[in-house]
């Protein structure tokens, strides 16, 4: 038999339980929505990352080219390129008349080198 005073213990404890439950559906939601917000907060802050990112890069980018044609247009790069290009023009017409002693030549230096690197 079940006396009023179990019987009023039982209630209080469901209400507490119910309660407790309800209050954990409340924060769980609320968490939620909080890593949703977060989310979209990341998601907005990498597309305007990426876009100064991008400007950023552009400008390196033209600094670099044109760097780059200030050191190609001056005189002494450009007679160095040119020995380099005859250096390998000359390298290829070689490496045609006499392609057998070429690839000895090329493995007799991968041996070599191979005997270096071990040591």
């Amino acid at each position: 038999m079940v006396t009023a005073k179990t019987y009023a213990r039982q209630q209080t404890s469901k209400a507490r339980r119910k309660e407790a439950t309800s209050e954990t559906r409340a924060s769980a939601e609320s968490l939620k929505n909080d890593l949703s917000d977060f989310r979209q907060r990341l998601t907005e802050l990498a597309s305007a990352g990426a876009d100064e990112g991008m400007v950023a890069a552009q400008q390196m980018y033209e600094r670099l080219h044109d760097t780059f044609e200030d050191v190609m247009s001056r005189p002494e790069f450009t007679n160095a390129w040119e020995k380099t290009q005859q250096t390998a023009e000359s390298t290829r017409s070689t490496v045609r008349k006499r392609p057998l002693q070429m690839l000895a030549a090329a493995a007799g230096a991968g041996v070599l080198l191979g005997y270096l690197m071990r040591r």
